[in-house]
């Protein structure tokens, strides 16, 4: 009986050992651990529209990253770079990771998930979650940096989930942790030659006081479009309730409160982004 006991110990031993179930969900917590480290650098950063998702494997490399980093449309340029220098990256063990990601509207949320180190390749999932209704219309550049160990890790795989205008997986990107490779700047527009060709906006509110529940219609005139093809009208109300006609010059609305001013406000999206006539508004009522 007792040599039947120990033996079952023994099996139940081998079989809950951490070296047996390692294969099954990839490796360890503590070799995870060690695998990479997070460098808290700003999470949401204009200045990342500059330069794409990579991997700088040598000290030569990012000292260069700071010299050819030279691109506007930065807000907190000297935390970045502060940031990385501050984690003291050992290049003979290390490799920076940078994970880019990109939104079509500032509303969507932003979230990286832990990485998974799987054999010697570290998982890595940056995912934007889907609106309900319209967002923001800006640009929202995120950045997520690694230190990451050559000898545990021999490439991070990238996959991204973009939240605007609708949920879709984006293309994985493989990073090599020990090969060198290029800096990966983004491209820059040309500079002009000839200035763009603007619309003309005006809005054309009722003459009116408004009366609480009774329609109105506001009309936005544009002059200077050849074709309405490629142009979106975003129409945005206050005091006043949209009845019909989003998306397009004329537009319906109902009064909320007759003591208010009402205000409506169109937006232009599709013309060239170096107009300044994007936008136009007009009010009615009490001001």
């Amino acid at each position: 009986m007792k040599i039947l006991l120990s033996l079952c110990c023994v099996c139940l031993a081998t079989l809950l050992h951490p070296a047996v179930f390692r294969n099954q969900i990839g490796q360890s917590k503590t070799e995870t651990e060690r695998a990479f480290r997070v460098i808290e650098i700003p999470k949401r950063e204009l200045g990342y529209s500059n330069f794409e998702t990579m991997a700088i494997t040598s000290k030569e490399d990012f000292d260069a990253l700071f010299r050819e980093m030279t691109q506007l449309g930065w807000n907190n340029k000297q935390g970045f770079q502060d940031a990385l220098i501050a984690a003291q990256l050992d290049f003979n063990q290390e490799t920076l990771i940078l994970l880019r990601h990109s939104e079509g509207s500032g509303s969507v949320q932003v979230s990286f998930a832990p990485p998974v180190l799987r054999d010697k390749t570290l998982l890595t999932e940056i995912r934007g979650a889907g609106l309900q209704g319209l967002g923001t219309g800006d640009m929202a550049y995120y950045c997520f940096a690694l230190a990451v160990s050559k000898s545990l890790v021999n490439q991070v795989e990238l996959s991204a989930m973009s939240g605007f205008p609708e949920l879709s997986h984006r293309p994985t990107i493989v990073l090599s942790t020990t090969e060198r490779q290029p800096l990966k700047f983004a491209r820059q527009s040309p500079p002009r030659t000839t200035p763009p060709v603007c619309p003309v906006t005006r809005i054309e509110c009722p003459e009116v006081m408004p009366e609480t529940g009774k329609k109105y219609t506001v009309t936005l005139h544009v002059e200077g479009l050849k074709t309405d093809a490629d142009v979106t009208y975003n129409w945005s109300v206050s005091n006043g309730e949209i009845l019909f006609g989003q998306g397009t010059r004329s537009l319906e609305i109902r009064v909320t409160d007759p003591r208010k001013a009402v205000t409506a406000t169109a937006s232009l999206e599709g013309i060239d982004p170096d107009c300044n006539g994007a936008t136009a508004s007009c009010s009615f009522g009490i001001r």
